[in-house]
């Protein structure tokens, strides 16, 4: 219990704004409802008995602000606690005195000891209560930031690892399926020699079917499935990306350049979060808005970039549920440390994605 007592009572660093409004408060209410017995006939007497309590209040804040600032600078200890507090037990009595034009201490000289020691006292309690309420405040946010950090770790692991998927799965496309249709192009080319000529004209088309899958449907499958940004800049990417979509949409991509010229600075995690969140966007505009056109704009900020999708299609419904890929674009913004919105357009037409993401690295 008396540990507890000792925790409870400091030393505490000094709230200034919180700690003069509720001594004020405190100092006025006592001055009006105790000193002033004649409050209901009197009210120049109540005036004046609550200056002192005002004034008190002003000056004790002035002190708490350069206490605070000595503690910040030189650390919290019970020296910088407990000296304040005498200084600022020493301002109430010493300010009544001089407002009520008495030359001599209120309540006599003897009983100043015991003024003192009540302001004291009550100075401290409100300082104890206040730094208490503070600490455990505090404690909350840097629980709620450190559970946040974790969350954080978490989801960047998780992006990792579906990555290292994607990667793995491009892999198996550019090496063995690629590398199957091309024995399957040579067999079937080389069979074709052998074949009359109406034999052979049937056969030609499902050659070069094959062919395109292999030149164009699986090499973009895979760039798609891990793109690599280090070779390529960011605007081919998207550019390549888009290709998934001309024959049911039209889609204008306008990168700044920065981007790229900045790319030892804004490092390998930014292009890869805004090359996920573009294939969602793309992807949700073509399922769901019943568009015509989309335009993707990449700005450069100081910190990171900006990235807008802008549709003209029907909208969001006001109050609409996010599906699995908001889910997808969330988690990149928050590995990014950033966030992303919706954007109505004119009349409810049309639809922004409007993300802001930090230059931040992808370390799981």
């Amino acid at each position: 219990m008396m540990r507890r007592i000792a925790r409870a009572a400091g030393p505490y660093e000094f709230q200034p704004l919180p700690f003069a409004s509720i001594v004020t408060l405190f100092y006025v209410v006592f001055a009006l409802g105790v000193y002033n017995q004649q409050y209901m006939t009197d009210r120049a007497f109540n005036l004046r008995g609550a200056v002192p309590s005002i004034a008190s209040g002003i000056i004790i804040g002035l002190i708490a602000v350069l206490a605070r600032k000595i503690q910040q600078r030189r650390g919290v200890s019970w020296a910088s606690y407990i000296v304040p507090l005498i200084v600022m037990a020493l301002v109430v009595p010493t300010i009544r005195a001089v407002v009520e034009f008495v030359p001599q201490l209120p309540e006599g000289t003897q009983a100043y000891p015991i003024t003192l020691l009540r302001q004291f006292l009550v100075l401290w309690f409100v300082a104890a209560v206040l730094g208490s309420i503070t600490t455990r405040l505090k404690l909350q946010a840097r629980e709620i930031e450190a559970a946040l950090e974790i969350a954080r770790e978490q989801q960047v692991q998780i992006i990792a690892a579906d990555e290292e998927a994607r990667r793995q799965v491009a892999l198996v496309l550019h090496d063995r399926v690629q590398a199957g249709l091309i024995t399957s192009c040579l067999e079937l080319q080389a069979l074709a020699v052998d074949l009359d000529a109406e034999s052979r004209a049937r056969l030609e088309p499902m050659i070069s079917r094959l062919e395109q899958m292999r030149t164009f449907d699986v090499r973009s499958a895979a760039r798609v499935l891990s793109p690599n940004l280090e070779d390529i800049d960011l605007q081919t990417a998207l550019e390549e990306l888009a290709l998934q979509f001309e024959a049911v949409i039209t889609i204008d991509i306008e990168v700044d350049p920065a981007m790229d010229l900045d790319r030892a600075v804004l490092g390998s995690g930014l292009p890869l979060a805004v090359y996920r969140i573009v294939e969602q966007g793309l992807l949700n505009t073509v399922v769901h808005a019943r568009a015509s056109r989309i335009d993707v704009r990449v700005r450069r900020t100081e910190t990171g970039c900006t990235l807008t999708i802008a549709d003209d299609g029907v909208g969001v419904r006001l109050g609409a549920q996010g599906g699995l890929g908001s889910t997808l674009v969330t988690t990149w913004a928050r590995a990014m440390q950033g966030a992303w919105h919706w954007e109505s357009g004119r009349d409810g037409r049309g639809t922004a994605l409007v993300a802001e993401l930090q230059a931040v690295e992808l370390t799981a």
